[in-house]
This record gives C-alpha cells, structure tokens and sequence, in this order.
C-alpha cells in the first residue's frame, strides 16, 4: 500500500470490525483486511421475501463483557426480550410450562413436589455463585451438587446449556457456564432487523471513524520486521506496521502467525456446533408457544419475530430451532433435520403448511473454542497481549479474560484496540480514553 498505516487488523467478522472501529476512534490509521467479500463472519444475516435468517440462533447478553464497546463505537442495540412467562420445556416428548419464577416453579407439571423445591434451591445457588471459585469444575459435576431428582438434572443442565450455546456439561467450565447465566437473567436482547443491523452499525462506525476496511486480501503470513510487523498478502501486495491484531479463529491464526503459543491453542480448541433451522412462517400455527427449551434432548425453538422487530414481513413469523451438538457426537444430517422437524410437531403442529422459506444448516460452528473446566475456564484462554509477541494482538470469542460468544469477540476487541492504540499513539489514545 502507498502508506503504511499504525495497525493492520486481520480478520473482518466482528471482533475485527469493532477493533478497528476503536483504533480509528483512538487516533490511529488502521486498516482492516477480510479475505471474503462481505464483512461480519458469523453475523451477517440473509433476508429472503422479508424474513431474516441469521447464522443459527443469536442472542446478545445486554450486561455482560463487551457491551462498553459498541457504546465506545456509538452502536446502539435495539431489540427485545423474551418473556420468561410464556417459555415452555419439552420433556419426555410433551410439552411443559419451563419454571422462570417462583410461580411457574410452584406450577409446572415438569417437576414433581420435591423436584420444584430442589430446582429453586439450585437456580438460587447458580444466581449467586462464585463463578471464578468455579472455573475449574465442569458444568455436570456442578450440576449434579446442587440435584439429585433426575428431572432437576436435566432442567438445571439445559438452563446452562442455554445460556452457553453448549452442549457438553462434561467439559465446559461451570464458571463460564454459571456466568453466562447470570447475565442472561440481567437482559438477553434479540436485536431488531437481525444481527445483519449490528454488523452494519460497527461497520458504519468504523469507516466514519476512518477505518479503511479490505475485502477480497488474504492474509497469507506475518512476519517480524525490525520494530513492527510484515503483513504478506495474495500475490505482490504487503503492509508493513507497528502492530497487527488478529481477530480470526485459532487455526487461522496459527497458520498466519505460526508460533508455538498458538499452535498449542489450535491444538487445544473444542469447536461447538449446532444443527440449525430456520423458517419463515406466513402464520404461527399454535400462537401461545413461542419458545421452547428441550430439558432431556438439546434443542431448541424461538420465534424471534416475537421479540425482535424487522426480522420478518408484515403478518408474517421468523422461527429458529437448533440441536446443539456435542463435540464428540457426528449424527447425519437427515436425522438431525427429523429431529428438529419432530420437535415442531409437538410444538406446532400444522406447522408444514405455512412455511415460506426453509433453512438448514447441519453443522454450524458457534465458536472455535469452548471454555472448559479442565483447562481452569477463561484462564486457559490466550491474553489479548503477550510479551513474547510485542505489537502483536488477538481478538475473538475464543481471546481474553472474560465472556463467552459475541460478548468475548466485543471484551477481546476493546482490550486489543486500547494495548495497540497505546502502542503506537500513546498521547492520543491516552487522551481520548480519559
């Protein structure tokens, strides 16, 4: 390129967009290359005859890590909130009403005398629990302190199961899983016009900031150059600067960046997958369930257009279900896809014959890495800065000391844009941070 910039940010989904959105507003001159042509990675959204289908089911946590960094960016995130009374369980193949307070507890027929007082107790200990005294426990060994009654088991594991997108309670860390849950129940927002709309909002933000963001430039290597860093692009082209973040996967940035840190965090990941569906609805068969959670199987039903707005045609219903995967199961996908359809027939029956658009995703990747218990939870994650890599950050929902999902990608991005922001403009970042 003709100038060199401060900072070059590799990577264009939305750890990458919000880092260099907050460089630009810190004073630096950065550029951002995506090797795909569209910018937002696992949050861009299709919209077909008015229905918006996100990449799987998405939900923003209004409280946790990461939300200062949209308001730094001056994003604003307009949705919804579910309505915790109207949320239903699927168990044993019926349908319940899913305990959300004192009174749905006391009612449900999804437990039993003893089972309601055992699952109050516990969800009381999962609001106030330690989650740093947790980190190393796994979620099912946590859960199997707090119940004894089998229905509570698998209540209390769904509940975490939803809150973290993850189904492996035998690996996940009860930390993370716990703290995920109890900012879920401080605010869960289903954003308006889909998560497309935040994309968008970050994006406009950081080009009004002065981002210059590259679509179509592949990171090929980066290597040390004297003080700074040697970003080599496909064919001819490479930018030399003070400092690189890299908001990519672990594997890619293990292969970019091939040292033995991230190699040993490649190598280390537990990638989590769901099996995802999406409808369009002309109409909502049976208008009273409008979310359900599975308790003894892991799945999932939302009709987001019922908390979000802008996400389907006037009159019209956008539903997501899922069946989050454990790491170590391969089921195929037309059982999966029966699995989910089997689901809707309990749930809302009649449902084939108002369905306008159909997607389905068999294996869709929530993040690259989950936060387990035997790697002590976020302590086993990389810092966004390191000694052995001066000028060289990391971005991403599997970076940093705190959240999980999109909540971590926005935390690790604000971490990375201060460390190289106070890199390379020391004055002026330290002026419009204070």
């Amino acid at each position: 390129m003709a100038t060199s910039p401060d900072v070059v940010v590799v990577g264009g989904g939305l750890a990458g967009l919000t880092c260099a959105g907050l460089l630009a507003r810190l004073g630096a001159e950065v550029v951002l290359l995506e090797r795909s042509q569209a910018l937002g990675g696992r949050a861009q959204s299709d919209v077909k005859s008015g229905f918006t289908f996100n990449l799987g089911p998405h939900a923003l946590y209004a409280h946790a890590p990461g939300m200062e960094a949209l308001r730094a960016l001056g994003v604003a995130t307009p949705g919804g909130d579910p309505n915790r009374r109207r949320n239903h369980a699927l168990y044993q193949g019926k349908i319940h009403r899913l305990p959300a307070g004192l009174g749905s507890l006391l009612t449900t027929s999804l437990l039993s005398a003893r089972g309601r007082f055992e699952a109050m107790r516990a969800l009381v200990a999962a609001q106030k629990a330690d989650v740093q005294a947790l980190a190393a426990e796994s979620a099912e060994a946590w859960v199997r302190r707090q119940a004894r009654d089998p229905a509570v088991v698998d209540l209390l594991t769904a509940v975490l199961r939803l809150s973290s997108y993850a189904h492996a309670p035998d690996l996940l860390s009860a930390g993370a899983a716990l703290g995920n849950f109890q900012a879920a129940s401080r605010g869960v927002l289903y954003l308006d016009g889909g998560w497309q709309a935040l994309v968008d909002a970050v994006l406009g933000a950081a080009e009004s900031f002065g981002a210059r963001l590259r679509t179509g430039a592949v990171a090929r290597r980066i290597v040390r150059a004297g003080q700074g860093w040697w970003v080599e692009l496909d064919g001819a082209d490479a930018i030399e600067a003070p400092a690189v973040v890299l908001a990519l996967p672990p594997q890619a940035a293990a292969a970019v960046f091939p040292s033995e840190e991230l190699r040993r965090h490649a190598e280390a990941s537990i990638p989590i997958h769901v099996a995802a569906m999406d409808l369009g609805l002309s109409r909502l068969p049976v208008p009273e369930v409008k979310f359900v959670l599975g308790v003894d199987r892991p799945l999932y039903l939302s009709v987001q257009s019922d908390m979000a707005k802008g996400v389907a045609p006037e009159g019209g219903v956008m539903m997501q279900l899922a069946r989050y995967l454990h790491p170590g199961e391969r089921p195929d996908a037309a059982s999966l896809e029966r699995e989910l359809e089997q689901l809707l027939d309990v749930a809302q029956p009649g449902w084939r014959e108002v369905v306008r658009h159909r997607r389905f995703l068999p294996h869709l990747l929530v993040t690259p890495a989950l936060v387990t218990a035997a790697g002590g939870g976020y302590a086993a994650r990389p810092k966004v800065a390191a000694a052995e890599r001066p000028g060289l950050f990391l971005a991403g929902d599997w970076v940093g000391p705190a959240g999980m999902l999109a909540n971590a990608s926005l935390h690790s991005a604000a971490l990375a844009a201060e460390e190289a922001a106070a890199l390379v403009r020391p004055a002026g970042a330290a002026r419009r941070t204070a």
